[in-house]
């Protein structure tokens, strides 16, 4: 990834795609939305290359909520349009920038901008549109159980699986292993594991306990940084510019 500093900063050539990275869990609450921006926030900073951030799940969004974002609808417009609409242009106008070098693709948090999450042929249209914009594009996917999430991921270069050290979290994201090594994940295209513990570590299993359930390495654990996480919050900034260094 930070060889690709060398490259030049003004994004793909039109005829070329840049990488796309989904960030998923196999049930809810584990902390993917928060792995996906400060991601992108992170590889914008350690490469300076072009890169965007964006949430997939309509009715579920919270970077704009967290960052003090407005324009919140840009995903609900392009999943309301014809899929010939969707071109790079499209993508551009509803792309919100950001201090921090990152444009966001923003979901809103309107429950009944909800349905629009089986609009597959629009997904497979922003993802593709976007991958022409930016050297990466991280995708905050959700869960496995997003209605698109098959065409979503078919167009994915690489997945990045965010689990928490509790052993139902492990037993499901070994099932979601399994359902994605027909896509080539695994033996074809990278996925990596990460792990966001958030409870103390004698109420958690430990990594090689972890790493034999699912066969494979934990590529990073974070640990518990609940200050951090508050001060993120209340200042409306990303968990991982409250502390570069930690």
């Amino acid at each position: 990834i930070l060889k690709s500093a060398d490259r030049p900063k003004t994004g793909p050539l039109p005829s070329e795609k840049g990488r796309v990275v989904g960030v998923v869990a196999a049930k809810g609450g584990l902390g993917v939305s928060t792995v996906a921006l400060n991601m992108a926030i992170s590889y914008k900073k350690a490469t300076n290359a072009r890169a965007i951030a964006a949430e997939l799940k309509p009715g579920e969004g919270t970077w704009g909520i967290e960052l003090g974002l407005e324009n919140k609808t840009g995903l609900t417009k392009l999943l309301e349009m014809g899929v010939p609409d969707i071109t790079a242009r499209a993508i551009s106008e509803v792309l919100v920038p950001t201090q921090y070098g990152v444009p966001i693709l923003l979901a809103t948090n309107e429950p009944r901008a909800g349905l629009l999450a089986a609009n597959t042929q629009q997904y497979r249209a922003i993802i593709e549109q976007m991958a022409s914009l930016a050297e990466m594009t991280i995708l905050d996917i959700g869960t496995s159980f997003h209605p698109s999430f098959d065409a979503i991921i078919e167009n994915c270069n690489e997945l990045v699986l965010v689990i928490d050290p509790q052993p139902l979290c492990i037993k499901q994201t070994r099932v979601l292993l399994d359902y994605l090594k027909p896509y080539g994940f695994g033996p074809i295209k990278s996925i990596s594991i990460v792990m966001v513990n958030r409870s103390r570590a004698d109420m958690s299993m430990s990594m090689s306990q972890i790493e034999e359930v699912l066969g494979m390495n934990v590529a990073v654990g974070i640990p518990p940084s609940g200050e951090q996480a508050y001060f993120s919050m209340t200042k409306n900034m990303p968990l991982a510019l409250v502390q570069p260094d930690g």
